[in-house]
């Protein structure tokens, strides 16, 4: 963990970005599961009804919300591998919202 004052590292394995990791991956948990139920709903049935579904759903999203901010920050890399290989400016961080913090 970082101490108060000092810039947050990448960690050790595949250089994954730290921030939000947990969070993302309970957001898109939550995210998954209540795709599942609001599909039940839709088909009027119990919305519990196949409860490994929601497990498998919840997984799913946990997986996307945890790798979001790395496959962000993939992404602002090949964009600006690209605008300089046409001679354009590097784009630092898109305007707006992001899911994490890019380093």
């Amino acid at each position: 963990r970082a101490r108060p004052g000092q810039p947050r590292k990448k960690c050790a394995r595949r250089g994954r970005v730290e921030s939000m990791s947990l969070v993302g991956a309970a957001v898109g948990f939550g995210t998954g599961v209540m795709i599942k139920v609001y599909a039940n709903g839709l088909l009027k049935t119990r919305l519990m009804r196949k409860p490994w579904h929601h497990l498998v759903l919840g997984c799913m999203g946990a997986y996307v919300g945890y790798n979001m901010a790395r496959w962000e920050q993939e992404l602002l890399t090949d964009i600006n591998r690209i605008r300089e290989e046409r001679g354009m400016p590097p784009v630092s961080q898109r305007p707006g919202w992001t899911f994490g913090k890019l380093e």
